[in-house]
């Protein structure tokens, strides 16, 4: 299915699904990603190793969601009111990312990837252009599940922001120099803390990597190429796992109507699949093409998501990595 947004009047039935906002649902995702990253930090700093285990998870999965609420707070499922959005997604933003544009460039920058335009920058191109040793540096680490190409991908996009106009790069700076003294102070109360937080960091990059790789495939058809999008699931049985993701999984459901917020998107889903094919992927499949690709999609790009007829070529489905490393 390609990323062209189907709308209400073909789908009256959809209506009810627009910016249908769950205060319940939104404040306990809310609460728990706060919580769980507070307290995935607190448990840190413990001595018992089982409880850094614990830390490690908590932290990881909070930034995770801190990252998909971003998202939801981008399209303005979150609140009705757009301040109240900016700044939850401000908030998120940071506790994931640290150093980023302006919201509202955000904002632009997401809706252009609704529009179809993935942009032309291309990952393999970038490491071929790497001196040979850090080029060999960055894949031996992907090749060992490290994702050293998304801080190779957060670096290019640090220095181009810092390359830019005078407030992007003060903004930029003063996000860095903050980012960077939470990290040391960090550092000095326990180095054994940012040691681990780092590694949670990580966690949470492969996590949405595991799940956003392979929601979007370039397919070329009689028609030239276009787009298709996928919703790789947890789980099509038991939907209430997709909630690991927030439901992000349900991507397909997402590009038809991105005004949906993530809490109604399992029974949108099941309302469009009575009409259309929404591709639903077994996520948990396709982590042997998560495993077996890792060095591949980074030089080769995404692979054959779909032939030419739009049926599903999971065979040779790499999984595309973004500018964000994921």
């Amino acid at each position: 299915m390609g990323d062209l947004a189907m709308t209400t009047t073909r789908y009256p039935n959809l209506k009810p699904y627009l910016q249908d906002y769950n205060y319940w649902a939104n404040g306990v995702a809310l609460l728990y990603t706060l919580s769980a990253y507070v307290g995935g930090i607190t448990l840190l700093f413990s001595a018992f190793w089982w409880l850094n285990g614990l830390g490690i998870v908590l932290l990881a999965h909070s930034l995770v969601y801190a990252e998909l609420l971003a998202h939801e707070f981008l399209h303005g499922n979150i609140f009705p009111n757009p301040t109240w959005n900016e700044w939850g997604g401000n908030i998120m933003l940071w506790l994931f990312r640290g150093y980023f544009p302006p919201y509202q460039a955000q904002v632009q920058m997401h809706w252009r990837h609704h529009a179809g335009q993935v942009g032309s920058f291309n990952l393999g191109d970038y490491l071929r252009s790497l001196p040979p040793g850090g080029r060999r540096l960055v894949l031996s680490l992907e090749w060992l599940y490290i994702p050293a190409a998304h801080f190779l991908l957060q670096g290019y996009l640090l220095s181009v922001w810092l390359r830019s106009g005078s407030p992007l790069r003060q903004r930029i700076s003063i996000q860095l120099a903050v980012r960077l003294g939470c990290a040391l102070l960090l550092g000095l109360f326990s180095l054994k803390a940012l040691i681990l937080y780092i590694v949670a960091h990580c966690l949470a990059v492969t996590l949405l990597r595991v799940v956003q790789l392979f929601q979007h495939a370039v397919v070329s058809g009689p028609q030239g190429k276009y787009e298709q999008t996928f919703s790789p699931l947890l789980s099509e049985h038991y939907p209430w796992l997709n909630v690991f993701f927030l439901n992000f999984t349900y991507h397909n459901a997402h590009h038809v109507m991105m005004r949906c917020p993530w809490h109604s998107l399992p029974q949108m889903d099941r309302q469009l699949a009575t009409v259309q094919p929404m591709d639903h992927l077994p996520l948990l499949q396709l982590m042997a093409n998560y495993h077996r690709f890792r060095i591949a999609r980074l030089l080769n790009g995404t692979g054959q998501g779909a032939d030419e007829q739009g049926n599903l070529t999971l065979e040779q489905f790499y999984g595309r990595l973004t500018l964000l490393g994921y």
